[in-house]
């Protein structure tokens, strides 16, 4: 005679079977928790996406210009003229700071972020067409560093900015970490390409490539559904059920 299971009373809480919690959406959020930052937010990825560009681009554009400089266009004081248009590519991140910081206040994030991709690809695009006529001033190679230099100088502020707007508050961690990552991939990268692309190219094949990338980020960003300024994105809380005493149910 098989004997009846025994039956919860009121006060008593029945276990889980075979080791397992349940907990209502777990699945869900863990599969999304997984996927990187950049495909579960489209707006943030097309954004960061874009700094890539524009920071690939000026680092490929410094270090293929100092190789110019060195290898092909000055014979006299080589290191002097190298060393003064890095430095000169490192002035308006400094001078122009209460300038940006303004800006980044007054007017909207996307706004800022396109004009400045979309100048700096004006700017090397001009500089191309210059090279490939020929009789290119190396003054003229400083101020279009200088301006490029200018333009990045207001799009990485803007884009740090722009994070808690762009995703919600569990993902400004790893949105701040793909951001810091950005470095390492321009200074890679655009290392690597800005000389290539010189010994291969010339300098208007250097100025060609930048202005591609530049534009392509203003693209990016001009698709790029960013919210309204002052709007902050707010994380979801996860409910889970939690069984009381007695048999009901209730959500933490």
């Amino acid at each position: 005679m098989t004997a009846a299971a025994p039956v919860a009373g009121p006060g008593t809480e029945t276990a889980p079977q075979n080791g397992t919690e349940t907990a209502a959406g777990t699945g869900t959020g863990t599969g999304r928790r997984r996927m990187p930052l950049v495909l579960r937010n489209r707006a943030f990825g097309a954004v960061w996406l874009g700094q890539v560009l524009t920071q690939a681009a000026v680092r490929m554009f410094q270090v293929g210009v100092s190789w110019w400089i060195v290898a092909y266009a000055v014979h006299d004081a080589r290191g002097l003229a190298s060393g003064l248009f890095m430095a000169a590519c490192t002035l308006p991140a400094v001078a122009l700071a209460p300038v940006v910081a303004g800006a980044v206040a007054r007017f909207a994030h996307r706004s800022v972020l396109r004009t400045a991709a979309a100048l700096a690809g004006a700017a090397s695009g001009a500089l191309a067409l210059w090279a490939y006529g020929g009789g290119l001033p190396l003054a003229t190679v400083y101020a279009a560093g200088l301006a490029l230099a200018t333009c990045q100088a207001f799009f990485d502020p803007c884009l740090t900015t722009s994070v808690p707007e762009l995703v919600d508050d569990a993902d400004i961690e790893a949105a701040t970490g793909f951001e810091l990552s950005t470095q390492s991939l321009a200074g890679l990268g655009g290392a690597l390409l800005g000389a290539l692309t010189v010994d291969r190219a010339g300098l208007a094949g250097l100025a060609a490539g930048c202005t591609a990338a530049y534009l392509g980020a203003a693209l990016l960003v001009t698709g790029a559904q960013l919210p309204h300024r002052g709007h902050r994105r707010r994380g979801r809380r996860s409910s889970t059920r939690r069984t009381r005493p007695g048999g009901g149910a209730r959500c933490a």
